[in-house]
């Protein structure tokens, strides 16, 4: 073999063999970077995961706080009702839901639950039922800022309240008709986050800026007044006028008092199915006396009978249509004044209602149940017989203790009271009034001073038989939450 020739090939095969060897190396060298590049990546992505995870967990912790906020803000108006018509701040004021969390009311004159400390809320503040929360702590209510949802375990997390505002679906609301607020929306907007951490953990970090915000809608409904008992007597007056109420007088109805620092136990109720209660309600208003179709018959000292159906003045005798009611025979009487057994005879089973301008002493019957004959009527309803005392504070309507006036009373200003009552007298139906005549009473008319052990009260009637007449400043109706809305919120 040629040396020469051996020589070359070895020579190539050292060249060749020295290149591979530093491609190899290279190839060696990009492969280990590769890894560490994917292993970064992996790294990275386990830690984004991680905190995707974290903030996903808080979102849900963030939720279950604020639906915890709207639990309680429901329960809070579902136990104060009459808040629900009130907005949280006055709708004159900046939407707070832009402001930042604590921010104070600045409408410091709006009536509303910020404001509930100095500027009165009607029969929400209330003074006979201590269930309800007191001024402070509604204006508490208003703040929007964190509190804990369980103050024992910050794990479970902060809510607050963003805003609520009431919404009326009677665009044109009347102030002095609190009922024409009804129906209506309460809107309610809380928010919820984990519990404030200053830590430099992403992962707590995240969980702090997680914050959810819930909006609810809630539906404010007009008041079922078939869930009120409906009083048989109605006593307005203060403690000072009415110190007792009824006093002894036994009587059988579900009594009414506005004074709230009135004991009940000393009122004399007679049989199970009544009671008296102190309330927040306010007496209906007296309805305004038409103007035309009413029959004035001054004052009545002379025996008299309404209405007149036959002879020359039936013509005048007419029935209208008031309050809902057809065919309601409408007089006004300046007053009630007789000697002995003077009588105002009310035939039945007419609509008839009387609006009183003075006073009824006890001389006078007024008799509703009789026809023109002087039978007494089977199908009765005392109800049907109305009397509106106009007179001012002072006024007083004293019954004869022998006979019952059978009707529905509503004389916010008059002292009602039976003179006597040996023979059993008092009223068949209702009376709402300032207050009651007994000896222990400041607003005593002459000897009409109750004080009998004869029932002076027994009631009858229905709402029904009432159309126009409810209380004014009955609860609402809260219905469920009908709209929900979720919204997240970074910080």
């Amino acid at each position: 073999m040629n040396t020469k020739s051996l020589h070359t090939r070895l020579k190539m095969a050292l060249l060749l063999h020295s290149r591979e060897s530093g491609f190899a190396m290279v190839i060696a060298v990009s492969l280990g970077l590769i890894m560490i590049l994917v292993g970064l990546t992996m790294t990275m992505r386990s830690q984004g995961d991680q905190i995707t995870a974290s903030q996903q967990k808080a979102t849900d912790q963030a939720l279950a706080a604020a639906e915890k906020g709207v639990a309680y803000y429901q329960q809070f108006i579902n136990a104060n009702r009459m808040l629900s018509r009130y907005d949280d701040c006055g709708p004159t004021n900046p939407d707070r839901a832009t402001q930042p969390a604590g921010t104070s009311c600045s409408n410091t004159t709006a009536v509303s639950w910020a404001n509930a400390a100095t500027v009165p809320l009607p029969r929400v503040n209330s003074a006979c039922n201590p269930g309800t929360a007191d001024p402070d702590a509604i204006a508490d209510a208003a703040s929007t800022i964190w509190q804990a949802v369980d103050s024992t375990d910050v794990t479970k997390g902060q809510f607050r309240l963003v805003s609520y505002r009431y919404k009326p679906d009677n665009k044109n609301p009347d102030p002095n008709d609190d009922l024409s607020y009804y129906p209506g929306k309460g809107t309610l907007i809380v928010e919820g986050r984990m519990a404030n951490s200053t830590s430099n953990d992403e992962e707590t970090k995240a969980k702090a800026k997680a914050i959810t915000r819930l909006q609810v809608v809630i539906p404010v409904k007009r008041p079922d007044i078939e869930n009120v008992p409906i009083p048989g007597v109605w006593l307005g007056g203060s403690s000072t006028e009415d110190p007792d109420a009824t006093g002894k007088n036994p009587i059988a109805a579900n009594l009414l008092v506005n004074n709230c620092s009135l004991e009940l136990t000393d009122i004399n109720i007679v049989g199970s199915n009544f009671s008296a209660q102190k309330t927040d309600l306010s007496m209906p208003t007296l309805p305004e006396m038409p103007t035309t179709g009413v029959i004035n018959l001054g004052t009545i000292s002379t025996d008299t009978t309404i209405p007149v159906t036959t002879g020359p003045n039936a013509s005048r005798h007419r029935p209208i249509t008031f309050m809902g009611q057809p065919n309601t025979y409408v007089y006004s009487v300046d007053g009630m004044t007789g000697s002995g057994n003077t009588t105002l005879s009310v035939t039945s089973p007419n609509n008839v209602v009387i609006f009183l301008n003075g006073n009824i002493d006890k001389n006078i019957f007024v008799d509703y149940c009789r026809d023109v004959n002087g039978n007494r009527v089977s199908n009765c309803n005392p109800m049907n017989f109305k009397i509106f005392g106009r007179g001012p504070v002072g006024s007083f309507i004293c019954l004869n203790g022998n006979r019952y006036l059978e009707a529905f009373i509503l004389a916010p200003n008059y002292t009602v009271g039976v003179a006597g009552g040996g023979g059993g007298g008092g009223v068949k139906g209702a009376v709402w009034t300032r207050s009651w005549s007994n000896p222990n009473s400041s607003t005593v008319e002459g000897d009409c001073a109750s004080n009998t052990a004869n029932v002076v009260v027994e009631q009858q009637g229905s709402w029904s038989s009432l159309i126009g007449l409810q209380p004014k400043y009955l609860k609402p109706t809260i219905d469920p939450i009908t709209s929900w809305q979720r919204q997240s919120v970074n910080n």
